[in-house]
């Protein structure tokens, strides 16, 4: 059916059954590409995707778990946005976000990666990289490597700080640090969980106990072990064997019955957790 139509001083015919085009109608074109209202098949092809809003908005974009419905108690799995909560109320975390609703989550905001429990990895002004650790740092299957692990600084780039030591308070009858040297005797917790001892210490009377010092709470090994052999610089010779027992205490066997024996140097030995075959 083509009806007549008169415009002025002219005539259009124009397709009255949809199928033909009416004369001087615009050409067909294709239709772009965006987001179709109504139900489509859940799957949205664009260029680009603005999102913006008033200040003080909740805006983002959150992905929830498969077979549940967004709402309040269902956090996502996975978010974009500077929020800390979702449209319906659940905490979240600002940034790139993924984690296990109720369990481990990691983010990417501000220029850093957090982790549940206050761990990030994140970049200096300078180009280092700088990792803090909240608690030790550990690897799977493998020792503590610092029990005060910390980031590097601009000065220092360096990713762990080993423990800075601990000076022992408690001496064996007849012993006492040397007041000169090391002083007594530190232990220092390794990376690789080994403990180092420098040791500076002196007999004070002439009948010095085994026990040369208590070896601080946390530095015993978890058997006892024979760790070397100071040689005395008075007094004697011979070297004398000196063994870090489980039990925390550090002793040397054979010492001579003189007064103001020093013995001086450094020892190591398997710290807490590690067994030698």
């Amino acid at each position: 059916m083509i009806s007549r139509r008169v415009f002025g001083m002219g005539v259009a015919l124009v397709a009255g059954d949809g199928l033909v085009r009416g004369i001087g109608a615009p050409a067909g074109q294709a239709t772009p590409i965006g987001v179709q209202a109504g139900v489509s098949n859940g799957i949205d092809f664009a260029r680009a995707v603005v999102i913006f809003g008033p200040t003080g908005s909740v805006l983002g974009v959150y992905v929830y778990a498969p077979g549940t419905t967004p709402g309040p108690g269902n956090p996502p799995i996975m978010s974009m946005g500077n929020s800390s909560v979702d449209l319906y109320g659940n905490a979240i975390h600002p940034g790139i976000s993924s984690q296990i609703p109720g369990g481990n989550w990691v983010s990417l905001f501000q220029g850093a990666i957090q982790f549940q429990g206050g761990s990030t990895i994140s970049g200096t002004a300078g180009g280092n990289i700088v990792v803090s650790v909240a608690g030790a740092l550990a690897v799977e299957g493998g020792p503590v490597l610092s029990e005060t692990a910390s980031g590097g600084t601009l000065a220092n780039p360096t990713i762990i700080t080993t423990d800075p030591g601990t000076v022992a308070s408690a001496f064996g009858t007849d012993w006492g640090a040397s007041g000169s040297g090391a002083n007594g005797a530190v232990f220092q917790l390794q990376p690789n969980g080994w403990v180092n001892v420098a040791i500076d210490v002196k007999t004070t009377a002439a009948a010095p106990a085994a026990e040369v010092c208590a070896i601080p709470a946390g530095y015993a090994p978890s058997a006892s072990i024979v760790c070397g052999a100071l040689l005395p610089t008075a007094g004697g010779g011979a070297a004398y064997p000196l063994t870090a027992f489980s039990t925390g205490t550090l002793q040397q066997a054979g010492v001579p019955g003189v007064n103001g024996v020093r013995y001086a140097g450094i020892v190591t030995y398997p710290g807490p957790g590690i067994t030698l075959p």
